[in-house]
């Protein structure tokens, strides 16, 4: 969307991809519930930054980031490949566009 677009959205209004983004992390913590309580654990935050970091991030991640990707600040690229990680979901979607399909031109 160009910032263009963005601001015609409306105030206060997040960008149509934002929302599709925001619906995508929030699904990808919900599904690794299940393996977190296989480890007798919940899907926190904080759980899932330990799970990121194991999984090879290259770039450190705290639950905190993670946390405020849901909570009205915008994920960075870093910040999406890190869920990916953390919950086992390609990280090609999440680099791409956050499980929205794409058509061949």
């Amino acid at each position: 969307m160009t910032p263009a677009a963005a601001r015609r959205s409306g105030p206060g209004r997040e960008p149509a991809e934002l929302t599709v983004l925001r619906g995508w992390l929030r699904g990808r913590k919900a599904a690794a519930d299940a393996a977190a309580r296989a480890e007798g654990r919940r899907a926190t935050f904080e759980y899932l930054a330990e799970r990121a970091r194991g999984a090879g991030t290259r770039y450190g991640v705290g639950d905190c980031t993670l946390r405020q990707a849901l909570d009205g600040r915008l994920p960075t690229l870093r910040t999406t490949v890190a869920f990916a990680r953390a919950t086992g979901a390609d990280e090609v979607t999440a680099r791409t566009g956050s499980g929205r399909r794409r058509t061949a031109p």
